[in-house]
């Protein structure tokens, strides 16, 4: 009789293992997500100031040489002369909240239209930060490598 009194003390003991005997609520998550704050909408002014910024960027061009073609459905249209050979370079723009997405512009010729959103996981992930008349510009790349250009764009 014992020796069955034990064998079980012993089942009720190791099928016990692991678990705890408080009875209590289970503990709140260490870090709770945080909401985002949403970024408020641009104007067509600074959407075009963020373009012209992230374009010379991109490019290594002063941003004073681009030159806002027009604002439309969330996306402005910017160009430049390139100074080395006359070469006219076109864009498109747009925002999603921080984030901006960009595709050339007739890259292949005049009349060509638009190219691929860059917004693929192997493209450079940009965001932006506007301060007063600094528009700036951050570049994350894929290999987790980047770059940051503030420039002064007065809104016109």
């Amino acid at each position: 009789m014992i020796r069955a009194v034990s064998t079980v003390s012993l089942l009720v003991l190791v099928s016990a293992c692991g678990q705890s005997s408080d009875t209590s609520a289970p503990a709140a998550p260490a870090s709770t997500p945080t909401a985002s704050v949403p970024v408020p909408a641009l104007s067509a002014a600074d959407l075009g100031r963020v373009c012209r910024a992230t374009i010379g960027a991109l490019n290594g061009r002063d941003p004073g040489i681009i030159q806002v073609s027009s604002v439309e459905d969330g996306m402005a249209y910017v160009s430049y002369v390139r100074p080395d050979d006359g070469k006219v370079w076109k864009s498109r723009c747009k925002v999603d909240g921080e984030q901006v997405v960009w595709a050339a512009m007739d890259l292949s010729g005049p009349g060509s239209g638009p190219g691929r959103w860059r917004n693929d996981p192997e493209d450079e992930h940009i965001t932006y930060v506007i301060a007063g008349p600094t528009v700036t510009i951050k570049m994350r790349y894929s290999d987790g490598s980047g770059d940051e250009h503030a420039y002064q764009i007065d809104p016109s």
